[in-house]
């Protein structure tokens, strides 16, 4: 019994750490380059990642860090300063669905469900986020990824 016990209390508290006291979107299409890089380097105080790395182009950045003490990977491609397409790699479930449901929160997209993978924005149709969980060497990764569709 004191082993199942056990079991119970290390899995809550891994569950916690996925936690946020408040609900953070990580959705950044639409975004300008400078809001996207501050919102990594710290300057936005909801959102601190003290051992981030960025690899910064003038059309693209990449940002390697933890979320909550796993490891996460974003890739955001700009045109004209403007974020249209972000991949966000949790190496997480929990913490995946986490970020899931802060950007679905978001009332700048208001996702809506299409299916289990894809969502719509309903503020803006051309906004487009799907859901895909892979297997890879380094164990379970959930790839959020938001663009945005052209307009012809």
């Amino acid at each position: 019994m004191k082993k199942y016990f056990s079991i119970l209390i290390l899995a809550l508290l891994f569950l916690n750490s996925c936690k946020t006291s408040k609900s953070i979107s990580l959705a950044m299409v639409g975004d300008d380059y400078k809001h996207v890089k501050e919102f990594f380097t710290g300057a936005d105080e909801h959102y601190d990642h003290p051992d981030v790395k960025l690899y910064e182009k003038t059309d693209s950045l990449v940002v390697i860090s933890t979320l909550n003490h796993n490891p996460f990977e974003a890739i955001f491609l700009f045109e004209n300063d403007t974020c249209f397409f972000q991949r966000l790699s949790v190496y997480c479930s929990p913490c995946a669905d986490v970020v899931v449901d802060g950007i679905v929160k978001d009332e700048d997209y208001n996702f809506e469900v299409v299916d289990p993978v894809n969502y719509i924005s309903t503020r803006d149709g051309n906004i487009v986020m799907r859901l895909k969980e892979k297997i890879d060497k380094q164990g379970n990764c959930n790839e959020i990824t938001i663009y945005k569709i052209k307009e012809n």
